[in-house]
């Protein structure tokens, strides 16, 4: 009460000039300099030592400290997508639809897969009738079922199984490629905010350079001029040589010929080195691609152990439903037979008044 009439203007009878009770405009201003002095001097007195008057060293906090510091901060929903769990996940779900959507090399694992079947049947007796009636059957089933989320999952990163012919010049082919690896790029950056961008670019780049160079990048082995199946004067890549000798038989392929007998060695460099590019480019997205994944294995197990945790559980549930109905089926069986019973027992309809148990014979 007398702190509140202080500050209100009231001089304390000890402060005051005079023994008056009466105040004065000033006497508010007066009382809080005064109260103002009295906690400057207390906090003076109380003042504790700080730790550089002490000579303690200052130790910045440790990269690995920032990083954790700013991997739990609360904000991280507008770095990453729910799909990707603040970082601890990969979203590829638009990537494998698009996998999906790459035709020709789905169905080139389909007939692969098709083939090792038939081979399979084959050495147990099957008769070639019965394996041409098979095939068909069989390569709808694994063009439908030959990947799946986790099986792309696992596979990313490795394209050695893709043939040549399905890589080279192929547009949607890069496209996915392309995308991919600006995905796992950008997102490798989000999840590693403290990671030099150029440094890890360079590196990517010398790295991809001397194994090009040396030709120890799996499935590049050999430039595709060089390869069998290669036609020069189309810039073309073949599948099979079938498909090879019946192209040198079109008009189109004899049109060429022509063409290319009266052009210089110029344009036959010129193709050839056009080749040379379009091989380095494809292989430098896959080998780009294969470095980020091999960087974010973690999130990459992460990824796999959350699907396959939720398929367990799907199945789980579905099975928990099946047990549901034929439980319900059960129930529903059980009353119908109660009820049939019930109607046993009831009387016998007899207007007649017949004697029950007794046949008669006309």
């Amino acid at each position: 009460m007398e702190e509140t009439l202080f500050l209100g203007g009231k001089r304390h009878p000890k402060r005051s000039s005079s023994s008056s009770s009466s105040s004065s405009s000033n006497d508010v201003w007066t009382n809080f300099y005064e109260r103002l002095k009295d906690i400057r001097s207390l906090h003076k007195r109380r003042q504790l030592t700080q730790p550089q008057e002490e000579n303690v060293p200052y130790t910045p906090p440790s990269t690995q400290e920032i990083l954790q510091e700013y991997l739990d901060t609360p904000y991280l929903d507008a770095v990453f997508t729910t799909s990707e769990d603040f970082g601890r996940r990969l979203s590829l779900d638009d990537f494998f639809s698009s996998f999906c959507n790459l035709k020709k090399i789905q169905r080139h694992f389909a007939k692969e897969s098709t083939e090792k079947e038939l081979s399979r049947l084959r050495k147990k007796g099957l008769s070639e009738e019965a394996l041409k009636e098979r095939a068909a059957s069989l390569l709808a089933e694994n063009e439908e079922t030959m990947f799946d989320y986790l099986s792309f999952i696992r596979l990313l990163g490795d394209f050695s199984g893709v043939p040549r012919h399905l890589k080279y010049k192929q547009k949607d082919y890069r496209d996915f490629l392309l995308r991919l690896a600006e995905y796992l790029k950008d997102f490798f950056f989000r999840a590693n905010p403290f990671a030099d961008a150029d440094k890890v670019e360079e590196t990517i780049s010398a790295e991809f350079n001397r194994l090009f160079k040396d030709k120890q990048i799996r499935g590049w082995e050999t430039e595709t001029h060089k390869l069998e199946l290669y036609c020069l004067l189309s810039d073309r890549l073949f599948a099979s040589p079938n498909t090879k000798a019946h192209y040198q038989q079109s008009a189109a392929y004899k049109k060429k010929l022509l063409e290319a007998a009266s052009s210089s060695n110029e344009k036959r460099e010129e193709i050839i080195k056009s080749s040379e590019e379009t091989d380095r480019d494809i292989a430098s997205l896959e080998f780009s691609i294969k470095y980020f994944v091999d960087m974010l294995q973690p999130q990459i197990n992460q990824t796999i152990a959350y699907y396959q945790k939720k398929q367990s559980t799907n199945a789980e549930e579905a099975l928990e439903e099946d047990n549901e109905e034929s439980s319900d089926e059960e129930d529903a069986a059980a009353a119908e037979e109660e009820s049939e019973a019930e109607e046993d027992e009831g009387p016998v309809y007899n207007p007649l008044n017949l004697p029950l148990g007794k046949v008669f014979r006309v």
